[in-house]
């Protein structure tokens, strides 16, 4: 390795301190050109993370490099947020590297120039793959303005490619090196809830996410007027003339107040994650989305999607008509298929219930390692605690007991129970995992 510095004239001193000013004008053209690559377009926090780090890099405020400062400064969060109970820059991080990877396999294929982000380190390396100097670029990227502190890459380097630094940063780097290993022993590791997420928010892309909806009845206003004083009467029988072209169906219409919460509780957590994902009902998203993307489905029985993929798993919904207004939805598990273990009783006309429950399942297909997550309930009470059992790191964590060893990387289902008080279900627990 050669170090590219101060040297002991007059005269070399004046080239090394040009040669470090040259080498980071290189360094932020390069990065302009990464920025502006299809390779992170449309994904706005991964450009500002990259950004943040270089730049802080550059001048050496390896302070700034720091997890839980990059939260405050680049992702908004409050100052001294616990960083185990939040794993945006963890997630952005691998998000970056994944995408300076690709942008190295397509458009920057031949740069001499490579931009590294080790993994467990916010500290970017720079990496310069042949002797070729990368000529600035003036107006390609805004406060390109090299510093005057540190450099990070040398102007030559062997064909194998070296990584080279000025003396100055050597001192800079072995106090990272040290911050390091004092994060290590001090941050804690990922949460359960980072490493369930992971395989679906760590490659780029979207998601698409299938919400459960059912069609709408329209009726003509005589007729709904005439139905709100018969739920007055006491009368058992109604006579009602009905025309044909008197009802209207609205597909897609109607949605429960819980499958919503549901969807905003995920939706706000894709968003604090930097994930895009797209809301969509069933009769909205196509097959072909469904086999080539990440896929999250939410609810069950308005939801042909989540009902398709969960037939064939361990657990899985069934439900039977014990009387005309009767009807008993329980979870099925193909080890014990004659046993009703978590059952729920629903009667018409509408009554409290006093539980409920939900499935969770999260699914990798071996043809094309995408990820199918799919959350739902045997009513809508159970639907909403998913949305906090997926959002909330405290519940899978409280599962970590029933989970094997290697979990992370494989298909899993968990049931959920949640003790419902008038309209208002309490926290998920976990009553069962199965993984695979």
């Amino acid at each position: 390795m050669r170090s590219v510095g101060v040297k002991g004239d007059e005269h070399d001193t004046k080239r090394g301190e040009q040669t470090a000013e040259e080498n980071r004008t290189v360094v932020q053209s390069h990065l302009a050109r990464i920025l502006l690559s299809p390779s992170f377009q449309g994904t706005k926090r991964c450009q500002e993370f990259l950004k943040y780090t270089v730049d802080h890099a550059l001048t050496g405020d390896f302070d700034a490099l720091k997890e839980r400062v990059i939260g405050v400064n680049v992702f908004g969060r409050p100052a001294g947020f616990e960083t185990s109970g939040d794993s945006i820059v963890r997630v952005k991080a691998n998000e970056v590297r994944k995408r300076l990877a690709q942008y190295y396999q397509e458009s920057g294929a031949e740069e001499p120039l490579h931009i590294k982000l080790p993994a467990g380190s916010y500290v970017p390396l720079f990496v310069w793959q042949g002797e070729k100097v990368i000529p600035p670029e003036s107006g390609t990227a805004e406060n390109t303005t090299p510093s005057a502190a540190v450099e990070s890459a040398g102007k030559a380097a062997t064909p194998r490619g070296r990584i080279f630094i000025t003396a100055w940063a050597a001192v800079g780097l072995c106090v990272v090196v040290a911050s390091l290993i004092i994060w290590r022993q001090l941050s804690p590791p990922p949460t359960e809830l980072d490493r369930f997420w992971a395989p679906l928010l760590a490659p780029p892309g979207s998601v698409v996410a299938c919400i459960p909806a059912r069609d709408d009845y329209r009726l003509p206003p005589r007729l709904n007027q005439f139905l709100r004083e018969a739920a007055k009467g006491d009368s058992d029988r109604l006579d009602m003339q009905l025309q044909q072209n008197e009802v209207a169906v609205v597909p897609d219409a109607v949605m429960s107040l819980q499958n919503f919460r549901a969807i905003l509780s995920l939706a706000s957590f894709l968003t604090e994650h930097g994930k895009q994902a797209q809301f969509r009902t069933a009769s909205e998203i196509s097959a072909d989305e469904i086999r080539h993307q990440g896929v999250i489905l939410i609810g069950a029985y308005y939801n042909p999607w989540a009902m398709q993929i969960n037939q064939e798993l361990r657990y899985r919904f069934e439900s039977t008509n014990q009387a005309e207004n009767h009807e008993v939805t329980w979870i099925s598990d193909r080890k014990a298929p004659n046993v009703r273990k978590w059952e729920v009783n629903k009667t018409w006309p509408y009554h409290p219930q006093p539980v409920d429950y939900a499935i969770v399942s999260r699914l990798f297909d071996s043809a094309n390692g995408r990820v199918i997550l799919s959350a739902a309930g045997m009513n809508s009470f159970g639907t909403q605690v998913t949305g906090e059992f997926l959002t909330e790191p405290q519940y899978l964590k409280s599962a970590s007991p029933l989970l094997p060893k290697g979990w992370e990387h494989q298909n899993c289902q968990f049931i959920l129970e949640t003790k419902v008080v008038g309209t208002t279900p309490g926290p998920p627990k976990v009553l069962a995992v199965h993984c695979w």
